[in-house]
């Protein structure tokens, strides 16, 4: 390449090869505000099949009169003062009726002189973005802006684009949408919920799932905001196939929803528990149950203990209200330090608590950790120079992984309780079928 001529040609074609292959929107036009050079992704955005075919054209020979003339009153503004039209949001054409917009800057092209002899543009295709912020707006999801956005072509498996506060620069040096999602899932993820964040944005996942017709994803999980604290996010995506690249794109965005999390966890934590005791209350004692014996695994036993407190009757009338309410919160103390967290532990009336022993071996195995109840209840006290001596009889039925349901079990729990209490109380009875 020694003559000026070949440095010239291999310019030329290396533009051309530029324009045929980048996904951007670009052009330049002279002054007259006529085309000279177009990208194939400009010419598939317009409607033209071949980039050439726009040259000498103007705006008012490819576009509606309204986008043409919106267009060169822009492009007459900049030809005037030579300042440049940065990141401007702007509608483009789309044959299937659909709204479209790009963000288009504009910049002068000057001669050595200084002289403004023409106009070049370079646009990006932000229809997701546009058509997710105004869906935020409408619907009013949050009050906060977008905590961070993801693009990515998923045909190419290309990272486009990844900026926010709770994204990491350093995901920006990754190459594939593959690769970046790993690198969130390894380290900003919550390891309890990684391995479901990468199957989610699995490429070829979402590639069917526009198959079958999915626009909108969304995916919450648990993310790393600063050392040692988590927060709830929202990943809320939108899959599109862009005209301009012929290719499927997916525009991400995150959403803030720690808060509203946490305050519904708290209200259903608050509807589950009984306020006294701090133990499971009926109504989600049984739900727990029901759901544990309804897996009806052949291979899992589980004991269900009905505990009742003796003559507890007698400590309200004699002692008041208060400190009866106080005996039952040290008998669901010590109910949760006997028993483990896995068991269901839960008062479902006055002094009657049902507890779960799930995993058990046998029915020997269950009678045995249920005896633990009677190495810490009775309570014996002395309150108001009055001796109380509070005990308990229990009453217990296995599930052994044959269907049985709740009412079943509830009904021999509490006729081995009946049992118990009329072989003279403190002590335990297992119903036998």
């Amino acid at each position: 390449m020694n003559s000026q001529k070949d440095k010239d040609t291999f310019m030329l074609m290396t533009f051309r090869s530029f324009l045929s292959n980048t996904p951007d929107l670009i052009f330049i036009k002279d002054t007259d505000l006529n085309y000279i050079f177009a990208s194939q992704a400009f010419a598939n955005m317009v409607g033209y099949q071949n980039a050439d075919a726009l040259s000498g054209k103007s705006d008012f020979d490819i576009f509606e009169w309204d986008l043409a003339e919106r267009y060169t009153q822009d492009d007459l503004r900049l030809l005037e003062s030579g300042d440049p039209i940065k990141e401007q949001i702007e509608p483009i054409p789309d044959q299937d009726g659909r709204k479209s917009y790009s963000s288009t800057s504009k910049f002068p092209i000057k001669n050595q002189d200084g002289k403004v002899i023409g106009i070049y543009g370079v646009g990006r295709d932000v229809t997701a973005q546009v058509q997710l912020a105004e869906e935020r707006e409408n619907r009013k999801l949050s009050r906060q802006m977008f905590e961070g956005v993801i693009e990515a072509d998923l045909t190419l498996d290309k990272l486009l684009l990844a900026e926010g506060s709770s994204l990491s620069h350093s995901m920006i040096k990754t190459v594939s949408f593959s690769e970046a999602m790993n690198f969130l899932a390894a380290h900003i993820i919550h390891k309890d919920y990684a391995e479901a964040f990468v199957d989610f944005f699995n490429v070829e996942l979402m590639l069917n799932q526009y198959k079958e017709g999915k626009r909108d994803l969304s995916l919450i999980t648990y993310i790393l905001i600063s050392r040692g604290t988590y927060k709830w996010m929202e990943f809320k995506a939108r899959l599109y196939f862009s005209r301009i690249t012929n290719t499927l794109r997916i525009t991400i965005v995150l959403n803030d929803l720690d808060e509203e999390i946490r305050d519904k966890e708290r209200l259903k934590i608050k509807s589950e528990i009984d306020t006294l005791t701090g133990l499971y209350n009926r109504e989600s004692t049984i739900s727990q149950i029901i759901e544990c014996i309804g897996e009806n695994e052949p291979q899992k036993n589980h004991a269900l203990l009905f505990i009742d407190l003796d003559h507890f009757k007698q400590v309200n009338d004699q002692l008041g209200h208060p400190f009866g309410d106080t005996v039952l919160q040290k008998i669901a103390e010590m109910l949760r330090l006997l028993f483990r967290k896995d068991d269901v532990i839960g008062r479902i009336g006055g002094d009657e608590f049902l507890i779960l022993l799930k995993n058990v071996t046998s029915q020997a195995d269950a009678k045995k950790r249920a005896s633990m109840i009677f190495q810490t209840v009775p309570l014996y006290q002395v309150e108001n120079n009055k001796e109380l001596f509070v005990s308990c009889s229990v009453g217990g039925a296995m599930y052994l992984g044959n269907g049985k349901t709740f009412d079943t079990l509830y009904l021999e729990a509490d006729q081995a309780l009946y049992r118990a209490k009329k072989k003279g109380r403190n002590t335990i009875v297992f119903y036998d079928s």
